[in-house]
């Protein structure tokens, strides 16, 4: 994975760098998306592209240059040979005088990278965490550059030796994986996942699976449970219904 792309040109990693004034750096402000990639193409391309592009919105970041990132992405996976992969999209408010006041004339910086694709898991091991979704938050729905909440969800559900970690709302509803969305089938056979309003990221993945529901539910209703994201897709999960 030799090159990677920042507005506007390619560049070898070693020439990587990033202005320690990008807001992105600074505060996290901005937005991304990671995309799988497979036989040379881009998998769910247009979901992605309108979920980057509503975070933008709703973060009031001035872009939606789809036809650049078309191309840009395009470029990449020639360039570094990715037959198999991942290609992640970050986009941030870009370069600012520090303070938190947003300025929609600044141009948005815009760095794409890659990495080979992850062999996904067959199955998982999930723990219930402490840590919870602010559903009231307009960020639990946008794939911003603030993860921290669920980094260390995550981190804290492997040091006692679980591989993810669940994530509930302020309501004490069911929420989330750190790194995907929540699917289960009910013991009456529905296929259900909590819907935005509970203070999920709606997954590109869930765009696949057939019959699915957006609605709450209870653990107990649970006969299958299953993490979905973009990467490894839809992994079985086995979960301790202990906290972290």
């Amino acid at each position: 994975m030799s090159y990677y792309y920042h507005h506007p040109s390619f560049y070898s990693l070693s020439d990587c760098s990033i202005s320690p004034f990008d807001r992105g750096f600074t505060l996290g402000d901005g937005v991304f998306e990671t995309i799988r990639i497979i036989n040379h193409t881009p998998q769910l391309w247009s979901h992605h592209m309108q979920r980057l592009i509503d975070g933008c919105y709703g973060l009031l970041i001035p872009f939606d240059d789809i036809a650049l990132l078309t191309d840009v992405v395009t470029e990449l996976i020639i360039k570094n040979h990715l037959e198999n992969g991942v290609v992640k999209i970050i986009i941030s408010r870009g370069i600012a005088t520090r303070g938190l006041k947003i300025d929609k004339q600044i141009t948005p910086t815009i760095i794409c990278i890659t990495a080979p694709l992850p062999t996904p898991p067959s199955g998982i091991k999930a723990i219930i965490s402490d840590i919870r979704r602010n559903e009231t938050s307009p960020l639990s729905r946008i794939k911003s550059l603030n993860y921290a909440d669920n980094m260390l969800a995550q981190h804290r559900a492997i040091e006692k030796g679980y591989d993810d970690a669940l994530m509930l709302n302020m309501k004490g509803e069911i929420c989330c994986f750190t790194v995907g969305n929540i699917v289960i089938e009910t013991h009456q056979g529905e296929i259900l996942t909590p819907p935005p309003e509970a203070g999920c990221l709606v997954g590109t993945n869930l765009s696949t699976i057939k019959n699915l529901q957006f609605k709450n539910f209870d653990l107990s209703e649970a006969k299958k449970i299953w993490r979905s994201n973009c990467i490894s897709e839809l992994v079985p999960v086995i979960l301790d219904f202990k906290t972290t």
